[in-house]
């Protein structure tokens, strides 16, 4: 019996790691299209990979922003610093809780923010977080935080993308590729923020109703991380972003996630039909323009320093009030 426990063991020894010598080679050997359960999305959208190890630089700011698309595309750091706030961005392409918390677990303690803000939406607390994992493990190190992310996903392409990712790291070839400031119609600002070239929304009128069901190990993930701010003593409010009026009336039942969310925490929710047009201030459904952005941070900043959120940020050793 015990013969056969060891030849048990030592057979699946053996098959993980041929398996993984397997995926390590069709990896590196097969163009994108020939390897579907093993993307690779390096440096392809979103700046994640600039955006990351800027953060691994930077020194202490004011106020931390995560988030989706509608973070890094919404919170402008320079129109915060033009109030004398330091700020850092964050946001990733369709982050998810799960990779809020993965950030927050990194960062925390180095950026130090006085205040985090926290880009809630409904569609990344439906999402199983996966396409957003294989941004973080192509563009991110793989490290104890990568490990948890991708154990709480368990999908097959997370695993995949982390064990390739682990072997490219092993070897010193992580994102070998010069980092782009420009991606299409979109530029990187230093601190995170990602500016689209101008461009105005055409509505196009009726939306479907869509449900909002929020996945539990995302509300679990939200959880986790807003415990890991109370345990810091870090103090943040929670933010959702405008989007066009159609995409806001499409959604049933949110009202649901907000319940759950927000239930003693402050939660600004800056959709205002008569302060953003659909074609004047986004260049898509869900996303503002430039001339939308201004709009949406000044906002922001009125309302966080009318609720005494925002105290003068100039002297770090005075103890945050």
């Amino acid at each position: 019996m015990a013969r056969f426990i060891i030849r048990c063991f030592a057979f699946v020894a053996f098959a993980a790691i041929f398996s993984a010598a397997l995926l390590i080679l069709w990896g590196e050997l097969m163009p994108r299209k020939l390897r579907p359960n093993l993307p690779h999305p390096v440096q392809l959208y979103g700046f994640l990979d600039t955006r990351l190890k800027e953060a691994d630089a930077s020194s202490p700011v004011d106020v931390l922003f995560l988030g989706s698309s509608k973070a890094y595309r919404g919170f402008d750091t320079r129109i915060w610093a033009s109030q004398g706030i330091s700020s850092f961005n964050l946001g990733s392409t369709g982050q998810t809780p799960m990779q809020s918390e993965l950030l927050l677990a990194r960062y925390l303690h180095r950026l130090q923010p006085r205040l985090v803000v926290i880009e809630v939406d409904p569609v990344p607390f439906m999402d199983e977080g996966v396409e957003s994992s294989l941004d973080f493990l192509a563009n991110g190190p793989i490290d104890r935080e990568a490990w948890r992310m991708a154990t709480r996903i368990n999908h097959l392409k997370t695993w995949n993308a982390l064990v390739f990712g682990a072997w490219q790291q092993f070897t010193g070839r992580r994102n070998p590729l010069p980092k782009p400031q420009r991606q299409g119609p979109n530029s990187y600002v230093p601190g995170g923020f990602t500016q689209h070239d101008p461009e105005n929304y055409q509505p196009a009128g009726y939306l479907p109703p869509m449900q909002c069901d929020p996945r539990p190990e995302q509300l679990q993930a939200f959880l986790r991380a807003v415990r890991m701010l109370d345990e810091e003593s870090t103090p943040f409010v929670l933010v959702t972003a405008p989007v066009t009026d159609a995409f806001a009336r499409s959604w049933i039942d949110d009202e649901r996630l907000w319940s759950l969310l927000a239930p003693g925490h402050v939660h600004f929710r800056m959709q205002d039909a008569a302060m953003y047009s659909d074609s004047l201030h986004f260049y898509d459904r869900g996303h503002l323009n430039q001339n939308g952005v201004e709009l949406f941070n000044r906002a922001l900043i009125d309302s966080l320093g009318s609720r005494g959120l925002l105290r003068p940020f100039g002297d770090r050793n005075q103890a945050p009030s």
